[in-house]
């Protein structure tokens, strides 16, 4: 009787039998027979298995880091000049610096050089034409509006406010292209007061309620045109799109510098910083709070909008300036 628990094979070869793994071998007058139990063979592999991850998951991990570290330094150079790029405000045209960039980025930055180069030109051209237009329009819109003055035609005189939006629309163009050459860069001093005072006598003051603050004088750290310029495109800003009087307040800031107040009462729910764009029924040229952004950065100061309960309430922080020195006189716009 056989003692093996699988039973009596009939053919050499491999066999699965009884839970066992047999190998039956044929030889002279002999049969070899020789087995595994499958579940101590699955136990063994499994312990197998198992210590070969032990020793392989250490060198995977180690592998998985190295790869991460090779690729963050690869990338690093080219994640810089994305965030470089990406964080750059909308006018900054300066070129894209190459130095230390891999081989592998100079073509990428080089290319990226040339068309900011390419948009700075046209940029250049666009301000070179406003500018010159809008000065060469001053000059015929002033005469022709000086004979229509002097016509005794009802008819000719009837296009006179016709030609004084004609010349705040060229005055705005001509600020416009002021401000974007950089006309806010100079740092003054300039007296506000003086400055605030010269204008209403200039725009009216008949919607205007002037609160100085009982101050004969403040120096800002501005330029006597671009701050004349801010001012003005704001204050007129408040006496065409407010629906009363027009509250205009100076302040000493508490430490240096000087802050501005204008206040209206308005209909509107939101201003419009978008250039051109007006809300309906406005005569004006959709372009003073955008000059007054660009010359309030320009000069270091600080806008601050919002309407609420019907009032709308413009804020400049202006930055201080020590009095001018002898001989260098009161700065005031030209």
């Amino acid at each position: 009787m056989p003692t093996e628990p699988w039973p009596a094979l009939a053919s050499d070869g491999f066999h699965n039998a009884n839970g066992w793994r047999v190998l039956r071998v044929s030889a002279e007058n002999a049969v070899i027979e020789v087995a595994h139990n499958e579940a101590w063979r699955r136990e063994e592999m499994f312990e197998a298995a198992s210590a070969f991850l032990v020793l392989i998951l250490p060198m995977v991990l180690l592998l998985i880091w190295g790869l991460r570290q090779s690729l963050a330094k690869g990338f690093a150079p080219l994640e810089d000049l994305t965030a470089g790029i990406a964080g750059r405000p909308p006018a900054d045209l300066s070129p894209v610096p190459e130095a230390g960039l891999p081989d592998e980025l100079h073509p990428l930055a080089h290319g990226l050089n040339q068309y900011i180069a390419r948009v700075s030109a046209l940029r250049d051209a666009e301000r070179a034409f406003i500018a010159n237009a809008s000065h060469e329009l001053r000059t015929p819109v002033a005469a022709i509006r000086a004979r229509l003055d002097l016509s005794q035609d009802a008819d000719a005189r009837a296009t006179l406010p016709m030609l004084d939006a004609l010349t705040r629309r060229v005055e705005r163009l001509l600020q416009l292209s002021r401000s974007e050459a950089g006309l806010g860069l100079g740092r003054g001093p300039a007296d506000l007061i003086r400055i605030t005072r010269l204008l209403l006598r200039e725009t009216g003051a008949g919607q205007i309620r002037f609160d100085d603050g009982d101050l004969e004088a403040v120096q800002v750290a501005a330029d006597p045109d671009a701050l004349a310029i801010l001012l003005r495109n704001l204050i007129e800003n408040a006496v065409e799109h407010g629906s009363g009087q027009v509250l205009l307040r100076i302040r000493e800031a508490p430490g240096a510098g000087a802050e501005v107040l204008i206040e209206n009462p308005t209909s509107g729910t939101e201003f419009h910083d978008q250039a051109f764009a007006k809300r309906p029924g406005s005569t004006g040229t959709g372009l003073g709070l955008t000059i007054s952004a660009e010359l309030a950065s320009a000069m270091g100061a600080k806008i601050t909008r919002r309407i609420a309960d019907g009032m709308a309430r413009v804020e400049i922080s202006l930055p201080g300036a020590s009095a001018p020195s002898a001989g260098q006189g009161d700065q005031s716009p030209s």
